[in-house]
């Protein structure tokens, strides 16, 4: 926003991938559209977490019924860490909520109705959520297996899909490690701080 590109300045160090891009860029683009509005990126954090609750509401309707799925919407709407980093701060929690809850909704829609459309916007969705919380991407391990167990073993529509949904991810989280390489000269595939955080 300030012009520099995507840096920070940590501890006396420049860095050009500090963190993972999609709430810098979530940020930013509010910004670009209203001015430094803070308070306009809290109320978007507020809609957002609103619709993490419908979407919790949807998955545990899906595998528990009705009533468990109103008292899980209920835990959400109440989270107290939730409320707080969603109306008090800004912070990445509030996409890195939303965008998992949706990541395990649309991996269920996906295999519930096994379509090209499905597991493409499945794809783009584990893309996206990496963008904002990389702990995400095991659940193309786990999206696998689960279809491998949800087909029974039919090997050419597994690996037909299987493929979709690996390539629709690796195009998302692609163009920012494209970027990184542009920038580092060596693939980066998201942020530069892991061994800082081991």
């Amino acid at each position: 926003y300030t012009g520099n590109g995507f840096l920070i300045n940590f501890i006396g160090k420049d860095y050009y991938a500090y963190s993972t891009p999609l709430y810098p860029f979530f940020c930013a683009g509010v910004y670009k559209l209203i001015g430094h509005n803070q308070s306009a990126v809290i109320l978007l954090q507020i809609i957002i977490s609103s619709l993490s609750c419908l979407v919790i509401y949807l998955i545990a309707k899906n595998i528990f019924g009705r009533r468990m799925a109103i008292f899980s919407s209920i835990l959400v709407i109440f989270h107290p860490g939730l409320i707080i980093y969603s109306s008090l701060k800004l912070h990445a929690l509030t996409l890195d909520t939303f965008f998992i809850t949706l990541t395990i909704f649309c991996l269920m829609a996906a295999f519930e109705k096994l379509t090209f459309l499905n597991v493409s916007i499945c794809g783009i969705i584990l893309g996206l959520c990496a963008l904002t919380r990389s702990t995400i991407i095991p659940f193309l391990l786990v999206g696998t297996i689960w279809l491998f167990w949800a087909r029974k073993g039919n090997i050419k529509e597994i690996l037909k899909y299987s493929s979709i949904l690996i390539i629709c991810t690796i195009t998302i989280i692609g163009i920012w490690s494209f970027r990184n390489f542009l920038v580092f000269k060596r693939l980066i595939p998201l942020t530069t701080v892991s061994a800082e955080v081991f």
